[in-house]
């Protein structure tokens, strides 16, 4: 069994939220003393919020890790919170169709001519470098996009 645990890229987990409270701030302020209407300025200060807020739950508490077991012949993502672990996906190894890196541009429509189901297990908001399963299962089109180092790669793509 193989485990890894992606590593915090950047910043941008701590840098967006902050972004966006220093907006929300703004927007109340400017709710006061702006010419439109109070209730666009609110709006933009509580859409900001919840996006903070969004962010901070997501990426900055929030931990994912990845385990490829290749004796039971699956890939299992669990998720980290404090000290919370919860079993988020478990993929059959004969479930995945294909492991591609997910670059710039990167359609699944396009490449495979289907609409797929996408669950986003990274643990960076912008990864340098993710991977995207694809996978048939039982019937249904899904796509994981994951974090992976080089040995995890090769077990996935040995399969």
């Amino acid at each position: 069994m193989y485990i890894y645990k992606p590593k915090r890229e950047t910043k941008a987990h701590i840098v967006l939220p902050v972004f966006f409270i220093l907006i929300s701030a703004a927007a109340m302020v400017c709710s006061r003393t702006a010419l439109i209407p109070a209730f666009i300025m609110q709006a933009v200060a509580v859409v900001s919020i919840a996006l903070a807020i969004h962010i901070i739950s997501r990426y900055s508490l929030t931990d994912h890790t990845y385990e490829a077991d290749t004796e039971k012949r699956v890939f299992n993502v669990r998720k980290v919170t404090g000290r919370k672990i919860s079993h988020v996906a478990a993929v059959e190894y004969s479930d995945i169709i294909a492991v591609d890196k997910k670059e710039k541009g990167y359609s699944l429509k396009e490449k495979y001519n289907k609409a797929y189901k996408i669950y986003n297990f990274c643990n960076n908001i912008f990864p340098a470098e993710a991977y995207c399963l694809v996978c048939d299962i039982e019937g249904e089109d899904i796509a994981v996009i994951i974090e992976a180092d080089k040995m995890l790669l090769d077990i996935l793509e040995r399969r």
